[in-house]
């Protein structure tokens, strides 16, 4: 067993509210500045004194902050924008006009997947593009202090399905949450770097464009005094209480042993679905 992971009292995160978003394009997202930290003391005044902060999608590079002064959104640079970053901005101001909506996962995966080299006959046919949302709701803070971020009903869901398995006695921890089409690529690449051939690659994470975790509905879980995303973790009372009770409130497991996608059995690995959460959770807050 390893230790428990704990957070040191001067790095926990700060209150925020349920109703915080992030705000995510096909290049930039858009976060609420009390969940992010300054990366330099050049940038700690501005994202101190910021709302926001608008930043790379895939590699994370913080490119501006944003402040809310009246009915307009000041935003000022972190650094020079090349003209892909202003183009990419200027899309970004367009859509918060537009009520919340989903990004083509289509055209986007197929760019990252040729960019990586991924053919399609590489992809199962039953593994289909996944939509990704433009607006998410924070749904509290994961094992490691970091933002979780989910759509608004799956977020709910997790919150409950939480204080249901602690008045069992059981810790739920969230592992990991949305990622982004450009965040799952830089997964591959990063990992292609190491020396990993595309095929061991895809046994564990699945083709820009094609993650579960894109729909932000999709969590990594685990509990205390347990690795993260290891199959050790299906041998832990939390994940027995997930297998009994987890459909109440709307999740499934996503790759059990011998799933038709080629991928590796993840217990971890938890997804919600509406269809799944019509009932109210009987028995549960």
């Amino acid at each position: 067993m390893t230790r428990p992971i704990r957070v040191p009292a001067n790095r926990r995160p700060p209150v925020l509210r349920s109703d915080q978003q992030l705000l995510t394009f096909a290049d930039l997202e858009h976060w609420p500045a009390m969940t992010l930290r300054a990366r330099s003391n050049l940038h700690a005044r501005r994202i101190a004194l910021a709302d926001g902060v608008i930043r790379s999608a895939g590699l994370g590079h913080y490119l501006a902050v944003t402040k809310r002064i009246d009915r307009n959104l000041e935003i000022r640079a972190l650094g020079r924008f090349g003209t892909a970053e202003t183009q990419s901005i200027r899309q970004w101001q367009a859509t918060l006009k537009q009520p919340s909506r989903c990004l083509p996962a289509p055209k986007n995966a197929k760019a990252y997947c040729h960019a990586l080299g991924i053919a399609k006959s590489e992809l199962r046919m039953s593994q289909l593009p996944q939509l990704q949302p433009t607006h998410l709701r924070f749904a509290g803070w994961d094992r490691y202090a970091r933002a979780l971020w989910l759509t608004e009903k799956a977020a709910l869901a997790w919150q409950r399905m939480r204080i249901a398995a602690r008045h069992c006695g059981i810790e739920l921890q969230a592992i990991s949450g949305f990622r982004s089409y450009a965040y799952q690529h830089v997964i591959f690449v990063r990992k292609r770097k190491r020396g990993q051939s595309l095929r061991e690659i895809l046994r564990v994470n699945t083709a820009p464009g094609f993650s579960e975790h894109h729909t932000g509905r999709a969590l990594d879980i685990g509990c205390p005094d347990e690795p993260p995303a290891e199959i050790s973790f299906e041998n832990t009372r939390a994940f027995e209480w997930l297998c009994t009770n987890a459909r109440r409130f709307g999740f499934s497991l996503s790759y059990p042993k011998g799933n038709p996608f080629g991928i590796d059995y993840e217990p971890w690995h938890w997804c919600w679905h509406e269809a799944h959460a019509d009932r109210p959770s009987e028995g549960f807050p």
